[in-house]
């Protein structure tokens, strides 16, 4: 069982609303009106709300309606936290031993 955190794989994000629930980690890849792209690490329901990645997203989507230039988060992943790895195994021990 390992003890360190681990990251999801990327994912490709569509402007259509936060995909993360508060509570999460995520590192994510945003792009400005400069064209600049930065990596970030934010802590949904802390640093930075669903609610507000809802609004990034709909003035990201009018922006790229009326001038089609692709701002705002590009992709997106989530740490799985210490631990999680351990709980999922234990829950597939558990299914295996139910079986038997």
């Amino acid at each position: 069982m390992g003890n360190k955190d681990e990251w999801g794989p990327w994912t490709d994000h569509d402007l259509s609303g936060c995909p993360v629930t508060n509570g999460f980690i995520v590192q994510i890849e945003i792009k400005d009106t400069r064209d600049v792209v930065t990596v970030g690490i934010a802590y949904l329901g802390r640093d930075y709300s669903a609610e507000l990645w809802d609004k990034l997203d709909k003035a990201c989507v009018d922006i790229l309606q009326k001038t089609g230039r692709r701002l705002g988060i590009l992709r997106y992943r989530i740490k799985k936290p210490k631990g999680m790895e351990e709980l999922l195994e234990m829950r597939a021990e558990k299914k295996d031993l139910v079986g038997v």
